[in-house]
């Protein structure tokens, strides 16, 4: 298999097994009366090249695809 094809597989199945772990959270906050009131905030790092400009990591360079995050 093509790394950039490798490593977008893996970068789609680490989202999904967030998101899986995510309802379980919002499963529990329902289950105990806690959602409504309940505030849910995500941050994050900075992104990963997924193969733009040949890279996969996310530490090599300073471009758009690692620093900048909506």
């Amino acid at each position: 298999m093509e790394e950039k094809t490798k490593a977008k597989r893996c970068y789609l199945a680490s989202i999904s097994e967030i998101d899986e772990y995510l309802g379980h959270i919002i499963d529990y906050l329902k289950i105990h009366q806690l959602y409504d009131d309940a505030v849910i905030i995500f941050t994050t790092d900075h992104g990963d090249h997924l193969g733009s400009r040949g890279l996969f990591c996310k530490n090599f360079c300073a471009a758009d695809q690692v620093y900048n995050i909506p």
